[in-house]
């Protein structure tokens, strides 16, 4: 692992923690309304509307740092279920417990590092399994190398643009 790709999972991190905490800030007042409303129903609405900003949060960034992320209505459902139920026992065990037992400022920040670092890493990860697909066309210069060099063997050949593609 080299050092941008660290400062890409640092800024990841931080990246998704702000963006969170801004849309989390309009989902607490969305959940109070929707709970008022109709209670078991609205607290169900509430909770997955959660999941789909979590999803919505790590496919943008991800897409932005990394590689693009499928982004329908299902996808960002099941992306952001994957990384809630990730993200909720690293947050009680790196962030919380930590910081209840030692409130200090000093382990506060530690543990933010830490945690940029952790959601970063998870993020990318668990964006993975949504990545769009992407097909690289073999330049011509090359395609045309290769025909020379595996001239009468086809199968040799079309086993190198398979490859290539990958």
């Amino acid at each position: 692992m080299d050092v941008k790709n660290i400062l890409k999972y640092f800024a990841h991190g931080i990246i998704f923690s702000i963006i969170f905490i801004i849309l989390g800030i309009a989902w607490i007042f969305a959940l109070a309304i929707l709970v008022v409303a109709g209670f078991i129903i609205g607290l169900i609405i509430g909770l997955a509307l959660l999941i789909l900003i979590i999803g919505f949060i790590n496919a943008i960034v991800t897409s932005f740092l990394w590689f693009p992320v499928k982004t329908s209505f299902w996808s960002l459902l099941a992306h952001g279920f994957a990384l809630f139920i990730i993200l909720i026992p690293i947050d009680l065990i790196v962030a919380f417990i930590p910081n209840y037992v030692f409130p200090e400022i000093s382990i506060l920040i530690i543990t933010r590092i830490v945690i940029a670092f952790l959601y970063g890493y998870i993020g990318k990860g668990v964006a993975g399994f949504w990545a769009e697909e992407t097909s690289e066309e073999v330049p011509e210069s090359v395609e045309a190398e290769w025909k020379d060099r595996y001239r009468g063997d086809s199968a040799l050949f079309e086993e190198q643009i398979t490859l290539s593609r990958c």
